[in-house]
């Protein structure tokens, strides 16, 4: 039998700027040099009916004069900031954003990082370093130097899906009887570093959308944790699916000014499309063996959808058979007050909903599970099942328990 791979603690890091959304579209107008054009007008509109309030950046140009900024050059459009100007700011903020996180979720957790911590899983698609946030992490916490690390990069808006699963397989298929696993994930992004100035959809999507932060789980099994942690939720099941014929529908590939973006009007209906089968794979459990397995309903279920827009959080509520703005409430929530903070999001969506009472069924009973979603370059489709644990129900403060 495997030992039980549980969330123990969850932590939040939004970058160090809130920066209001309408406040934004009007710097991005003048920075573009589109204010009062029938273009601009466009990106006000989208801006203004994308659903969000706020988002945080790494850095704020927005309450500047132009001679003063310091990211994009004082003569942006014209010229732009080049890749490695781009990197260096990632390298300099993200490792420090990152430890934020890991310190929210490991007060969450309550455990003693030095002596429990085994592995670090650092998740980013935004920059590319090496050593990574991961070694920074390692150092102030004063891990041993023999704790393992992963890096999950460049796989877009489903790394913490995929960094999930990967802690879930090493904690419960662990046969270690002296020490067990203890699996810190981080997810860093700073999406904001990678403004374009391409007059094209992508841009003025990424400049309506996307927002910096770093969230961070700690994942373990509550039997053998020294703390006597507890869990939040335990991981039960994770899947994916790469749609077929849809590699073009998103994209994120390196260019001389940062990392470009490629997206397709056809993403909503493909999420649309391929979703409710997904679905039912996950709460059947058809990839597992059928003495292990443990079919979920519907009715069992609450939904954690990562808000990739809008658009995507809608068409799901109507393919899923969802209330709106009732089942998604978390995902609404994080998407109107940080945007979509690309893997790091995730994390986000979890920790509104915990601060929620468990919803229940018709007959009035408490649902027991959790069904996670998210998507990302391929395209493809992430999913992970975990089960409503004990801790469900603490009163939290704002990136910790009261």
């Amino acid at each position: 039998m495997t030992d039980r791979a549980s969330i123990l603690g969850l932590g939040l890091a939004p970058a160090k700027y809130q920066v209001f959304q309408d406040k934004y579209t009007d710097f991005v107008l003048d920075a573009m040099k589109m204010k009062g054009t029938p273009i601009g007008d466009k990106v006000r509109s989208l801006a203004t009916t994308c659903n969000i309030s706020s988002r945080y950046f790494i850095v704020d140009e927005s309450n500047k004069p132009r001679e003063e900024w310091q990211h994009l050059p004082k003569n942006f459009p014209e010229s732009t900031a080049p890749m490695d100007a781009r990197n260096k700011l990632y390298k300099a903020e993200a490792p420090q954003l990152a430890v934020r996180a890991c310190e929210a979720a490991i007060k969450d957790w309550g455990g003693d990082a030095a002596k429990e911590i085994t592995h670090i899983i650092s998740v980013s698609c935004t920059g590319v370093t090496a050593p990574g946030p991961e070694v920074t992490i390692l150092k102030h916490f004063n891990l041993p130097a023999s704790t393992q690390r992963i890096g999950i990069n460049l796989m877009g808006c489903f790394g913490g899906f995929r960094a999930l699963a990967v802690a879930h397989d090493i904690v419960a298929a662990s046969r270690n009887k002296h020490k067990k696993p203890v699996v810190l994930v981080v997810c860093t992004e700073l999406c904001s570093l990678h403004f374009q100035v391409a007059m094209n959809f992508e841009t003025f999507v990424a400049s309506a959308l996307f927002g910096d932060g770093a969230s961070a789980v700690v994942v373990g099994s509550p039997e053998h944790s020294l703390s006597k942690a507890k869990s939040w939720w335990d991981i039960v099941r994770s899947q994916s699916i790469v749609v077929e014929k849809s590699e073009d529908q998103m994209t994120w590939e390196a260019g001389n000014n940062g990392f470009v973006m490629k997206l397709s009007n056809r993403i909503p209906d493909s999420v649309k499309k391929n979703t409710p089968i997904f679905v039912e794979s996950i709460l059947k459990g058809e990839e597992e063996e059928e003495e292990n397995r443990r079919v979920v309903k519907r009715e069992e279920v609450e939904w954690a959808i990562h808000p990739g827009g809008k658009a995507i959080i809608e068409g799901l509520e109507d393919s899923l058979g969802l209330k709106k703005g009732e089942d998604t409430k978390s995902s609404w929530e994080t998407l109107d007050k940080y945007g979509n903070m690309s893997s790091a999001t995730f994390f986000f969506v979890l920790d509104a909903l915990r601060r929620k009472e468990v919803g229940q069924d018709e007959a009035g009973k408490k649902k027991e599970y959790t069904v996670g979603l998210g998507f990302g370059p391929g395209l493809a489709l992430e999913g992970v099942l975990l089960k409503i644990g004990e801790r469900r129900g603490e009163q939290i403060q704002e990136n910790g328990v009261e």
